[in-house]
């Protein structure tokens, strides 16, 4: 055995003679002590010193300055923007004036007066009678209005036959009426077609519609402002 090895061999294989271990002793580490240096290199502090350099920061600093007052200007704008549409969401509204509800039936006014009548055509005659009774000198004009827009009858004529174009004597008996003397009316007629000839011999005759005379097709409540 080598003699390098032999303090590593416990005491009794010496002959019983007891040797203390070998003391091991740590090397000096002047290898591991390191010199530190200043956390900036020279060439940097000479850039942070150079004056071109803090121009050139100090052009940034001012860019992202007019930038941000930019963005807060915008935010501004905006914050008023909802503020203003706020306030005309919750403002109060105003109550509508109170109404109450009248019934009224169907029937006409004429001249401030009011008649009760149970059909349309019975609202149609009854107008159209006191409108040739009460303006004798314009039953032609009213005739000649109420007509403009019709294509092969006549809604009011002097003549019966005249009144429906190519049809016989016996239908057109069965879809007219007499007016008054010498004058006779179309019966063949829906709502819509007696508020237009309404309407039109109401103006024929110098009066207003919907004012002078004026019309309730059906019999309910109605609201009336106060």
């Amino acid at each position: 055995m080598p003699a390098a090895n032999a303090d590593r061999i416990p005491a009794r294989l010496h002959g019983g003679a007891i040797r203390p271990l070998r003391t091991w002793r740590r090397r000096p580490a002047q290898d591991s002590i390191r010199s530190f240096r200043f956390p900036y290199p020279e060439d940097l502090i000479m850039l942070i010193a150079d004056p071109n350099h803090l121009l050139h920061e100090a052009d940034q600093i001012s860019a992202a300055i007019a930038t941000a007052e930019a963005y807060m200007a915008t935010l501004t704008t905006k914050r008023a923007e909802i503020f203003c549409t706020l306030e005309n969401l919750t403002r109060p509204v105003c109550a509508s004036p109170a109404q109450e509800r009248t019934f009224i039936r169907r029937g006409f006014v004429y001249l401030g007066d009011i008649f009760r009548s149970p059909t349309y055509l019975a609202i149609y005659l009854s107008v159209l009678k006191r409108l040739w009774m009460s303006f004798p000198e314009k039953r032609d004009a009213m005739a000649k209005e109420v007509s403009r827009s019709a294509y092969s009858r006549r809604y009011l004529a002097r003549d019966r036959n005249a009144l429906f174009s190519g049809m016989s004597g016996e239908w057109t008996l069965q879809h007219s009426t007499l007016l008054c003397e010498g004058w006779y009316a179309d019966t063949n007629v829906n709502k819509q077609q007696i508020r237009k000839i309404l309407s039109r011999a109401v103006s024929a005759a110098g009066l207003k519609w919907d004012e002078d005379v004026r019309v309730h097709w059906n019999t309910g409540y109605t609201a009336v402002p106060k």
